[in-house]
C-alpha cells in the first residue's frame, strides 16, 4: 500500500510535466495522422495551450527603435539571438536542449513587426503538427504586408499576434 502511495505521489508532482511532454508528442502524431488523411481542417480547429507560449514566460516585447518595420531589409539585418539565449528559453519551458531540433526558437511578436530579441519574446515552438512554427511564419508575413498596404496598424498587429497568434491566423490565413 506505501508503494502505491508513494507512485501516486510522485506522478502527482510531475504529472503536469509527463502531460505536457506526453500531449505535444500525441498532437504531433495525431496531427500528422490526420493531415495525412486530408482532415486539416479538423486539425485547424484542435490548438491546444501546447501551440500558444506560457505568457509568464513570453508576454512579447518590441523594439522601440522599430517604428516602420516595411523599411527593413528583412534577412540582411542582424538577429541577437544567442546561443546562450535559446538554451536558456528551452530551460524556461522545461524541453531538454537534447529536443532543439524538433523546434524554432521563435519570437512571438516577429522580428518582421517589430519584436525584440529578447528572451521575452522567445519560446520553443514545434515544426510539426497543426500550428507549427511554419503556420506562425504564413501569420507574420500576412501580417506584414497587411501593415505595409496600410490595412492593420502595427500595434494592432503586434496585438494580435502576441495576445493568441492561433486565433489570429484562423482570421487571416485560412479560407
Amino acid at each position: 500500500m506505501s508503494a502505491l502511495f508513494f507512485f501516486l505521489s510522485f506522478i502527482g508532482c510531475v504529472g503536469e510535466w509527463l502531460w505536457s511532454i506526453a500531449a505535444r508528442r500525441i498532437r504531433f502524431l495525431i496531427g500528422c495522422w490526420m493531415l495525412g488523411v486530408g482532415c486539416s481542417m479538423f486539425c485547424l480547429s484542435a490548438a491546444r495551450a501546447a501551440d500558444l507560449p506560457d505568457a509568464r514566460l513570453t508576454p512579447g516585447v518590441i523594439n522601440p527603435t522599430i517604428t516602420d518595420p516595411c523599411q527593413i531589409k528583412w534577412g540582411k539585418d542582424v538577429r541577437h539571438v544567442t546561443l546562450a539565449m535559446k538554451k536558456r528559453v528551452f530551460g524556461s519551458y522545461g524541453i531538454p536542449w537534447s529536443e532543439h531540433a524538433q523546434y524554432e526558437v521563435d519570437h512571438l511578436i516577429s522580428r518582421e513587426l517589430g519584436g525584440a530579441d529578447d528572451v521575452r519574446n522567445l519560446w520553443p515552438q514545434h515544426w510539426a503538427g497543426p500550428f507549427g512554427a511554419h503556420d506562425k511564419d504564413r501569420l507574420e508575413n500576412k501580417l506584414h504586408a497587411l501593415v505595409c498596404a496600410g490595412k492593420l496598424t502595427l500595434a494592432e498587429a503586434q496585438r494580435r499576434i502576441a495576445t493568441d497568434w492561433v486565433a489570429a491566423f484562423r482570421e487571416f490565413c485560412t479560407p
